[in-house]
C-alpha cells in the first residue's frame, strides 16, 4: 500500500552515551498498537545529539487499523508529517538525534473495504477482475483499504469481464448515495456517504470533484457498496419486408454484421460458401426478390451497412428488396427485328438497363425517326433511369418524331379544263433534300400538259403574310409545307396570210395559215426557260404557193394587218396564268412575176426563168442567176441597167457575163 508522506520507516543507530556529550532522545507512542517486529520493544532510543541513527524502526499494527506511518504534534497538538532527511543510500532516514527529546505517534486510520455489486450484470455472465494496479488489495470481490487512503484513478478499482451473449458494456461504479466531506481534528479531509442524501445514481469516479478518489470513512455511513452501471446493448428491429415474414429482434454489440449474415441465412437460405456471386435472391427458386441492401429508414435512403458501428441507442433495420419485374417495350407502330412488342422477366425494380440494351432494342418505324421510350409519359433514360421500385409491371413506349408531310400541288390557269393532276403528299425527313421529289413530280406533270400547251413557270410557296416566294431551297423544314407548281398558258403566235389575185390583198383561210405554241426548254441547270421564236420556227413561212395557176411569193411578214410594219425575228411571247395569250403575224404573198434571163450577146441563149415578186430586190434571187457583170432591159430599142430592183412588169432581162 502506498502511505502518506508520514508513513516511512525510519532509520535509527543505537549508540552508547559519551560522557560528557549533549543527548538526544526519541520518544515512541504507540496509540494502543504495537510493534510489528517482536524484536523491537523499547519505548525511547537515546543517542548523542547530533549523531546519525542507523537502527531501523518495524511498522505499528492495531486490530481494525492500517498504519499509516509516524508522525510528530505540532504546539497544537496536531499530527505533523515526520522533519526527514534523505540520505545518501537513497533510504528515508532521521539525520541525527535532536538536542533534547522529541516524541513519535504511530498514527493509524480505520481499516475498511468496498464492495462491488454487479447488480444486472451478475445474471448475465459478468465476473468481476482484480484492478490493474494494486491487484493484492483485491480479495473476495472486496477492494481493501483505510480511511482516506487514496485511488489514484480506475486502474486501482476492479474491472469487469462480459461476454458477449451479455450484451451489457460496462460504464462506471456509482454509491446509492451522494459522498460528503468534512475535516477530523488533525483538519485532514475525510469523505463519508450521505445516507440522508437523494438515493439516485451517483458515479464514484466524479464525488470526488477536484480531489483524488479515496476510501469512504466507514463510520459515517451504513454502505461502502459500488455498484456497476451498465450500457445495455441497443435493442435491434429487423424488418424483413416480406409478406410473412415476422419481424425480429436482436441485440448487437460493436458491429453486427455475423448477426445478420446469420439472420439472412437462416430466414432467406443465402449461401454464403457460394463465391463470386453478386446477388442474393429469394425464394431460391422463383428468385422473386433480390435483396438490395440494409437501411434505417422506410424509405431506403439512409443505408446501413453490415460493419457500421452500432452505438447505444436501439434501432431499426430495413431489409430492402427488389422486386422482379415484367418489362414490356411497346414499339408504337415501329418494330425490331420484326417484332412490334417484346416482354422480358429477368429484370428487377431499381435496375439500369443501360444504353447497350437500348441500342439492341431501337425501334425503327416508316417516315419518323425515333427519339426515346418513354414511362408513364415521362422520358426514360438508359443510362441513368432505373426501373420504379414500387412497379412489378413496366412498360416502356417508344416515341417518334414523325417526319412532316411535304404536300405538292399544280397550280393550274384560270379557268383551265383539261385533265389534272392531283395532288402529291409525301412525309420527308427534316433537313433532307426533297429535290428530287420535285423533279420527279414536275415530270409527271409536264408530260400530261404538253398537248394543252402549258407552261412550267416553277415552284412558289406562299409565306406566313400570304406572300408568294420562289423556292430557293430544298431542305424540308420541321414542320408540314406546302409547295405549289404553277402552270401558265403558253403564248400563241399565229400567221395569217395575204395575196393579191387583183389590185389588193385580201386574207387567205386555208392550210398556208399557221399558228405556233411558245414551247419550253430545259437548260443544263434542269431550268426551264420559254423558247424564242425564230424564223426557222415556220419552214413553210417563205414557200411559194401557186393559186388558179398563178405562183405567188412571200413578199414579207409584218406586225399590222396595214403591213406597215415589218416584223422580224428572233420574237418571245409572254406566258399568263390569267389568260392565253397570242400575237399576230401578217404575212404578205404577192402574184409572181416572171423574169426570163438571156445572154446579152445572144438573145436566143436563154439563161434563167425566174418568179420574182414585182419589185422586189434583185439581191434576193441573186443565187438563182449566173454570174454576171450588168443586167439589163430594153426599152424601144434602148438599153437600160438595173441596179437594185426588178421592174414591177413581165420582161426579158439581158445578162452581161
Amino acid at each position: 500500500m502506498k502511505r502518506t508522506p508520514v508513513a516511512l520507516t525510519i532509520l535509527f543507530s543505537l549508540s552508547l552515551i559519551s560522557c560528557g556529550k549533549a543527548k538526544g532522545r526519541i520518544n515512541f507512542v504507540l496509540n494502543g498498537g504495537s510493534f510489528v517486529s517482536p524484536a523491537f520493544s523499547t519505548e525511547y532510543l537515546e543517542g548523542t545529539a547530533g549523531e546519525r541513527i542507523e537502527v531501523e524502526i518495524p511498522d505499528c499494527k492495531k486490530e481494525g487499523y492500517f498504519f499509516v506511518g509516524w508522525m510528530e504534534k505540532d504546539k497544537n497538538g496536531k499530527y505533523r508529517a515526520i522533519d526527514k532527511r534523505i540520505s545518501d543510500d537513497g533510504k528515508d532516514s532521521y539525520y541525527f538525534y535532536p538536542y533534547g527529546s522529541t516524541t513519535l505517534y504511530a498514527y493509524f486510520e480505520p481499516l475498511v473495504s468496498l464492495q462491488f455489486d454487479l447488480t444486472e450484470g451478475a445474471n448475465r455472465g459478468v465476473t468481476l477482475k482484480a484492478p490493474e494496479n494494486d491487484a493484492k488489495s483485491f480479495s473476495d470481490n472486496k477492494l481493501n483499504g483505510y480511511v482516506s487512503k487514496k485511488i489514484e484513478n480506475s486502474s486501482y478499482l476492479p474491472s469487469v469481464t462480459c461476454s458477449k451473449d451479455s450484451h451489457l458494456t460496462f460504464d462506471y461504479w456509482y454509491t446509492k448515495y451522494p459522498l460528503a466531506s468534512s475535516e477530523d481534528e488533525n483538519k485532514v479531509k475525510h469523505y463519508y456517504l450521505d445516507t440522508t442524501g437523494t438515493e439516485g445514481v451517483y458515479p464514484f469516479e466524479k464525488s470526488f470533484g477536484n480531489d483524488t478518489m479515496e476510501f469512504p470513512n466507514r463510520e459515517k455511513g451504513t454502505s461502502r457498496t459500488l455498484y456497476a452501471s451498465w450500457i445495455e446493448d441497443p435493442k435491434i428491429t429487423l424488418h424483413y419486408g416480406i409478406e410473412g415474414k415476422e419481424d425480429a429482434v436482436f441485440q448487437g454489440k460493436d458491429n453486427i454484421e455475423t448477426e445478420l449474415k446469420n439472420i439472412r441465412k437462416t430466414e432467406f437460405s443465402i449461401d454464403y460458401s457460394l463465391k463470386d456471386i453478386k446477388n442474393y435472391y429469394y425464394p431460391a427458386d422463383t428468385k422473386d426478390y433480390r435483396f438490395a441492401g440494409f437501411f434505417l429508414d422506410k424509405d431506403y435512403t439512409s443505408p446501413f451497412y453490415r460493419n457500421s458501428p452500432i452505438g447505444s441507442n436501439d434501432f431499426d433495420i430495413y431489409l430492402k428488396w427488389n422486386k422482379k419485374v415484367s418489362l414490356t417495350l411497346d414499339y408504337n407502330g415501329g418494330n425490331v427485328n420484326g417484332k412490334d412488342k417484346e416482354t422480358f422477366s429477368d429484370y428487377y425494380t431499381e435496375d439500369i438497363l443501360g444504353e447497350d440494351f437500348l441500342k439492341e432494342h431501337t425501334p425503327r418505324k416508316e417516315s419518323a425517326d425515333f427519339i426515346s421510350f418513354t414511362l408513364n409519359g415521362t422520358s426514360f433514360d438508359f443510362s441513368l433511369d432505373a426501373l420504379p421500385i414500387n412497379q412489378t409491371e413496366v412498360t416502356l413506349e417508344a416515341t417518334y418524331s414523325t417526319y412532316p408531310f411535304l404536300t405538292i400541288t399544280v397550280d393550274y390557269p384560270n379557268g383551265f379544263a383539261g385533265t389534272k393532276v392531283e395532288a402529291k403528299k409525301v412525309q420527308i425527313k427534316p433537313n433532307s433534300s426533297y429535290e428530287d421529289i420535285l423533279n420527279e413530280f414536275k415530270n409527271t406533270v409536264l408530260e400530261g400538259c404538253k398537248e394543252d400547251h402549258l407552261y412550267p413557270k416553277g415552284f412558289y410557296y406562299v409565306d406566313g403574310e400570304g406572300n408568294k416566294k420562289n423556292v430557293s431551297s430544298y431542305n424540308m423544314p420541321e414542320q408540314d409545307f406546302s409547295l405549289f407548281f404553277q402552270l401558265d398558258y403558253e403564248g400563241k403566235r399565229t400567221i395569217e396570210s395575204y395575196y393579191n389575185p387583183s389590185s389588193s390583198y385580201t386574207k387567205r383561210e386555208d392550210s398556208y395559215s399557221m399558228e405556233k405554241y411558245l414551247g419550253f426548254t430545259k437548260d443544263s441547270q434542269g431550268h426551264y426557260n420559254p423558247d424564242i421564236l425564230e424564223e426557222a420556227s415556220f419552214p413553210d413561212l417563205k414557200k411559194e404557193i401557186k393559186i388558179d395557176d398563178a405562183v405567188y411569193l412571200y413578199d414579207g411578214l409584218f406586225q399590222d394587218k396595214g403591213r406597215s410594219k415589218p416584223f422580224s425575228f428572233p420574237a418571245a411571247i409572254e406566258t399568263s396564268h390569267e389568260e392565253r395569250k397570242t400575237l399576230t403575224a401578217y404575212r404578205r404573198r404577192t402574184k409572181a412575176i416572171v423574169r426570163t434571163i438571156v445572154d446579152n450577146s445572144n438573145p436566143t441563149n436563154v439563161l434563167a426563168t425566174l418568179n420574182v415578186v414585182p419589185s422586189s430586190q434583185i439581191e434576193i434571187y441573186k443565187n438563182q442567176i449566173p454570174s454576171y457583170k450588168k443586167l439589163y432591159i430594153r426599152d424601144g430599142g434602148v438599153k437600160k441597167a438595173l441596179s437594185t430592183n426588178w421592174p414591177s412588169t413581165s420582161s426579158t432581162i439581158y445578162l452581161e457575163a
